[in-house]
């Protein structure tokens, strides 16, 4: 029973400390840019994802397909600047504040 906590304790550290490195990026950026902002920049992040995703699929090679897997966190990042230049106009425009 010790060998299998020992286990279960390592595996749960290395879940938190080496993967969700998009979540631990996107809670940071939440933090750094306000609610409405990292709303701006999540929607930002998933639609330049989204066209990027397409426009590889567009290229018909055969190493870009639905199940190509893209790192999100670069998408983050471009998402949070617009977010932090427009994201006040964008939420305003959005829900006519």
């Amino acid at each position: 029973k010790v060998v299998i906590g020992i286990v279960f304790i390592l595996a749960a550290w290395l879940i938190v400390t080496l993967w969700f490195g998009d979540a631990k990026l996107a809670l940071g950026l939440g933090f750094l840019l306000g609610p409405w902002n990292s709303l701006a920049a999540f929607l930002f992040s998933f639609w330049l994802g989204g066209l990027v995703g397409i426009f590889l699929m567009a290229l018909k090679k055969k190493r870009f397909n639905l199940k190509t897997q893209i790192p999100f966190a670069p998408f983050l990042v471009v998402g949070s600047f617009l977010a932090f230049l427009v994201g006040d106009k964008f939420i305003s425009l959005l829900f006519g504040l």
